[in-house]
């Protein structure tokens, strides 16, 4: 039984041999992160949004603010930031662009 089986037909899950089930899941998680990556890379084309605010990327939020990708994940974190990011998976994290402007705004004054 093939990965390409199962997404063809997932009533045959019970046909896998018990051996074969980590071996699925490996694949599986392998393409996820692939897919997860991608939807990254790409997240502005995802969301054409009609309001004029985009899915930034880690890096190119990083870009914006002169700071390395680490920085950005651990601002992700905070309260502050919570209300403008997205996170489509766990090693995917999307910024608002219009959030983050706010919130650059309001450092600048404060």
């Amino acid at each position: 039984m093939t990965l390409a089986d199962l997404l063809a037909d997932p009533s045959r899950v019970s046909d896998v041999e018990p051996g074969a089930v980590a071996t699925l899941l490996a694949t599986l998680a392998g393409l996820q992160l692939a897919l997860a990556a991608r939807l990254g890379a790409h997240a502005a084309e995802l969301e054409p949004s009609t309001n004029g605010d985009r899915l930034m990327t880690v890096q190119e939020v990083a870009d914006l603010v002169r700071q390395d990708r680490a920085w950005v994940w651990r601002r992700s974190r905070r309260a502050d930031w919570k209300r403008f990011t997205v996170r489509p998976s766990r090693k995917v994290l999307l910024v608002r662009e219009r959030g983050l402007r706010r919130w650059l705004a309001a450092q600048d004054a404060g």
